[in-house]
């Protein structure tokens, strides 16, 4: 059975409960999760796992303009949508709630701007979230795969390569505020058990 996934950027224990009593009434699963703020412990890894079940069919945020210009809580976000867009498609469906009613997809991280937004207040909210929740994810193959593994203790682990059938003879890779530590090549949607460090690449 679908089922929606609740994320909650905003502190507010009566907005998320008056959210999931307007969608309790259409009978459809609900879980989620209030944001948790702490890069350096990579704790937007914590909902990985529950949000890329099969049975999570939507992605809805509850935001409000204050914590969406929290770099810190932007860049959370940008990461764990990369891992969504890359295992569930990026076409698969996310419903940003607006706490304040007007805000705009250029408030958003770059990986969130194809979200819907509605402002939470919207009369008719229930029957457009369980909609969107209905509607079939349309598959686009952008000839590249790109994803993360977050490893604790170590750091972030980008994955990318081609998709498909598509064969790449190379790529380039940047990083900015950051420095490229290790790489190394092996099978999609895992990190490599071994890399040779005969020929290290630095800078």
């Amino acid at each position: 059975m679908k089922k929606i996934w609740i994320t909650s950027l905003a502190k507010d224990e009566r907005k998320i409960q008056q959210l999931m009593t307007t969608l309790k009434s259409y009978s459809m699963p609900l879980d989620g999760h209030f944001w948790v703020d702490d890069l350096k412990k990579m704790a937007w890894s914590n909902v990985i796992e529950p949000i890329m079940q099969k049975e999570v069919a939507l992605w809805v945020i509850l935001a409000d303009k204050a914590s969406l210009e929290v770099a810190t809580i932007r860049k959370g976000l940008s990461l764990l949508a990369m891992v969504v867009q890359h295992g569930k498609g990026v076409r698969f469906p996310v419903l940003i709630l607006s706490l304040e009613g007007d805000l705009t997809s250029d408030k958003l991280p770059v990986l969130l701007k194809g979200a819907d937004i509605l402002p939470l207040s919207t009369p008719t909210l229930g029957a457009k979230v369980v909609a969107l929740a209905n509607v079939p994810v349309q598959k686009i193959d952008a000839g590249y795969r790109i994803t993360l593994h977050p490893l604790g203790g170590i750091g972030l682990w980008f994955e990318v390569g081609p998709s498909g059938d598509i064969d790449w003879p190379g790529a380039l890779f940047a990083v900015n505020g950051a420095e490229i530590d290790f790489h190394g090549i092996g099978p999609a949607d895992g990190i490599p058990e071994r890399s040779t460090l005969e020929y290290p690449l630095k800078d």
